[in-house]
């Protein structure tokens, strides 16, 4: 191609030379920024707030496990208290009533079931 036929290609795609020419020139830049310049890592620069987030969520992991751990304790209390007020129930039921009737057997089945001891069929 002789120069004419280039320059006058040039013109007639002034828009699209113009474009292509600005993206090379900001992708020419940003490598050269990024060459010139020394960034330390992550690890460097957030020392302190790593250190703090580990904290917070060491202090979080304990909170949960005191929870949890808590949860677990009342509701084995409540666990023992609900087996003591059946068993006195049954007791209780036991004098007055010497044969357990259904209505107190439907009352109990779901407790028995969920200790997988039925009492009455």
């Amino acid at each position: 191609m002789s120069n004419d036929k280039m320059f006058d290609m040039l013109i007639r795609y002034k828009n699209q030379v113009t474009i292509a020419i600005a993206f090379i020139m900001g992708a020419v830049c940003f490598v050269g920024g990024r060459i010139s310049v020394h960034i330390p890592p992550k690890e460097v620069v957030c020392k302190a707030e790593i250190a703090t987030k580990d904290k917070l969520f060491e202090q979080i992991e304990k909170e949960r496990k005191q929870h949890l751990t808590d949860i677990r304790a009342c509701h084995d209390e409540e666990q023992a208290e609900c087996k003591t007020r059946v068993a006195e129930a049954i007791e209780k039921y036991k004098i007055t009533q010497p044969a357990i009737d259904c209505d107190v057997c439907r009352a109990i089945v779901p407790q028995c079931v969920k200790r997988k001891k039925p009492i009455c069929k």
